[in-house]
C-alpha cells in the first residue's frame, strides 16, 4: 500500500475547449489583459485552460485503474454537454478575489455528468474532494501581491462574447506542479455518445 501512494498522481478530469473557443477565449482574455493592466494579476496560459469537471487530488494506480474502467462503462449512457457563456466573476468574491473566471451555463447534460462523474470518483477514489460543481474557465490568478481590488469593478462588468461548445469528450489529466506552474499531461480520454 505504501508503494501505492508513493506512485500517487495529481489528478482531474476535465473538458478542454475546442479550437473555435481557443480563439475566441485567446482574443477575449488578450484584450481584457491590454485592458486592465493589473500588477499581481497573473493570466491563465492558453494551454491550460479549461473546465474542471472534478478535481480528484493524489491517486494511486489502482484508483485511477478503477475510475477510467467505471467512466469508460459510464459514458456510452450519457449525454452531450453544450458549453457557453455565463458571465465574469471572481472566486470568492470581487472584494477579496483570488480568481478571475468565466462562469458557463450549466445544461442538463452537463449537470448529469457533473453528478455522475461524482458518484464514479467517490467509489474509486476515497479521498476525493467533494467541493460543489460550479462550471468555470479560471482566466486569471491574483497573487499574493496582488491590490488592484479597486479596479476589479470595472472588470466585473465586461460581457462575455457568444460561443458554444458541443462536448464530445473529456480528459483525466494530471497536474505537476513546479516552481514556473503547473504542467498538464492526458492520462486518458473518455468519449461520449452522439446526441440523438
Amino acid at each position: 500500500m505504501k508503494t501505492e501512494k508513493k506512485n500517487s498522481a495529481r489528478l482531474f478530469l476535465a473538458v478542454f475547449p475546442d479550437d473555435t473557443v481557443k480563439s475566441i477565449l485567446d482574443k477575449e482574455t488578450a484584450l481584457l489583459q491590454k485592458k486592465y493592466t493589473l500588477p499581481g494579476l497573473k493570466w491563465t496560459a492558453p494551454a491550460q485552460r479549461h473546465l474542471t469537471l472534478k478535481f480528484l487530488g493524489d491517486v494511486t494506480p489502482g484508483e485511477k485503474e478503477r475510475l477510467i474502467q467505471r467512466l469508460d462503462a459510464l459514458c456510452p449512457r450519457l449525454g452531450r454537454p453544450r458549453l457557453s457563456p455565463k458571465a465574469y466573476a471572481f472566486f470568492p468574491n470581487r472584494r477579496r478575489a483570488r480568481v478571475f473566471y468565466l462562469g458557463l451555463e450549466e445544461d442538463a447534460a452537463l449537470s448529469a455528468l457533473a453528478r455522475e462523474i461524482e458518484v464514479c470518483a467517490g467509489e474509486s477514489v476515497p479521498g476525493a474532494s467533494s467541493a460543489p460543481f460550479r462550471p468555470h474557465i479560471t482566466l486569471a490568478r491574483m497573487g499574493r501581491r496582488f491590490s488592484g481590488y479597486a479596479a476589479l469593478t470595472p472588470l466585473s462588468r465586461e460581457t462575455a462574447r457568444p460561443w458554444r461548445q458541443d462536448v464530445d469528450s473529456f480528459m483525466l489529466v494530471e497536474s505537476r506542479l513546479s516552481a514556473s506552474g503547473a504542467k498538464y499531461t492526458p492520462v486518458h480520454t473518455f468519449f461520449l455518445p452522439e446526441t440523438k
